[in-house]
């Protein structure tokens, strides 16, 4: 992500370290899906409204494996949900590619 591309490249991040600085400068402006958990210690909502680029999957007591051990069907459902979304976003960049 640091270096720049002559192609369009899309990412797809799974619970980044949005708490590290360079993290966030590597995001910015970027197109990418971003999934995290609200329970993650680097989410923050702050760092995620400056995200303003990127398809965002934001899961709810969820933590940075994406877990909850007090509930074991949250991520089953998470699961379910996140795949429909990679879809969805996937099919987007495909439909803006063939344009």
């Amino acid at each position: 992500m640091q270096q720049s591309s002559s192609i369009s490249t899309r990412y797809i991040l799974l619970t980044p370290l949005l708490s590290l600085d360079h993290t966030m400068a590597n995001l910015l402006n970027k197109q990418a899906f971003l999934a995290i958990g609200t329970a993650d210690p680097h989410f923050s909502q702050e760092k995620i409204a400056q995200l303003t680029t990127l398809d965002l999957a934001v899961f709810d007591d969820l933590n940075h494996s994406l877990e909850d051990a007090s509930n074991i069907i949250q991520p089953i459902q998470f699961c379910e949900s996140l795949f429909i979304q990679l879809k969805a976003y996937i099919q987007k960049i495909e439909s803006s590619i063939s344009m």
